[in-house]
């Protein structure tokens, strides 16, 4: 057991996650239904997370390697999948205080925070997700400090409250109902839950997944084109912060899975759109923009 999480613990987490995200890319793709089908959630959260381990300067305080990590998802976070993990982990070090080790009850309500940040920066938060996983696994992370507040006993039963919720994606999520097919970006969430469990806890033993039961091609290609061809992401460098609240609503409006993360005067927008251009120039308007990236989904779905 371990009372009390350090920086090299958080390191080694990451690196674990990483690792495990690395060897399920191909299946995190292919698994890849929702919120459309365009093949990329593995190689989003490999890249998000492999850029920011590049670039994670060396902390002596495990509170400031969670904040290094959300401030470097903010640039480097791709797609969908890595903008939630951005907003998780903007969250999860928000709710930490300047603190050198971290108990269970730290790293249950930094857990907490992350996934209700995530969930409001979310336009339409849909159950059988990586949000409604995060929330089961939060609130059971919540409930176990009634028992114990052993860091590695509160994070295992986060992980194990993980599995379980993934397991149920395929009967809640409403592209997925019915097919036997989890969530991609949940089956991301836990392989990270349990890069961080290995840390954390390294005698505990492996969760097993479930066999991976894949899209049918025929019936992906009948229903999985999406509304909006073009995933559409930027950073912005405001000078004003509530520059952005004007043209918030202007921007949703040109699409769907619109996502906003900020830090400080910085500030991550991903949304698929059919007028990528427009969406440029809006944000133009409010502040210098750097980082941005259009991918075109209906290339991805081929």
């Amino acid at each position: 057991m371990c009372e009390l999480i350090g920086a090299e613990q958080v390191r080694n987490g990451l690196r674990f996650a990483l690792r495990n995200l690395k060897s399920e890319k191909d299946n995190l793709n292919a698994l890849n239904l929702y919120p459309v089908a365009d093949k990329d959630t593995g190689t989003n959260l490999v890249h998000s997370m492999s850029l920011t381990l590049d670039n994670l300067p060396q902390e002596d305080s495990a509170s400031a390697v969670f904040k290094d990590v959300s401030d470097l998802l903010l640039e480097y976070a791709y797609g969908s999948s890595g903008t939630i993990l951005n907003l998780f982990f903007e969250g999860f070090a928000e709710g930490l205080q300047d603190k050198e080790y971290l108990s269970g009850t730290d790293l249950a309500r930094a857990f907490d925070a992350g996934v209700q940040r995530a969930v409001y920066g979310v336009e339409k938060p849909e159950n059988g997700t990586i949000l409604s996983v995060g929330r089961q696994s939060a609130e059971a992370g919540l409930s176990v400090l009634e028992i114990t507040e052993d860091a590695s006993v509160v994070w295992k039963r986060i992980t194990e409250e993980g599995h379980a919720a993934l397991q149920l994606t395929p009967t809640q999520n409403p592209r997925l109902k019915g097919s036997g097919v989890m969530d991609s970006g949940a089956y991301g969430l836990c392989l990270i839950l349990d890069g961080f469990l290995e840390s954390f806890e390294p005698e505990a033993v492996k969760i097993p997944y479930p066999d991976l039961i894949f899209p049918d091609s025929k019936k992906n290609g009948e229903s999985g084109g999406a509304l909006y061809r073009y995933c559409t992401e930027f950073v912005v460098r405001l000078g004003d912060i509530a520059a952005l609240e004007e043209i918030k609503g202007s921007i949703a409006e040109l699409g769907n899975c619109f996502l906003c993360a900020s830090n400080g005067d910085s500030v991550k927008v991903h949304i698929h759109t059919n007028k990528p251009e427009e969406v440029l120039e809006l944000a133009s308007k409010i502040g210098k923009l750097h980082s941005q990236k259009i991918d075109d989904m209906e290339r991805q779905m081929l």
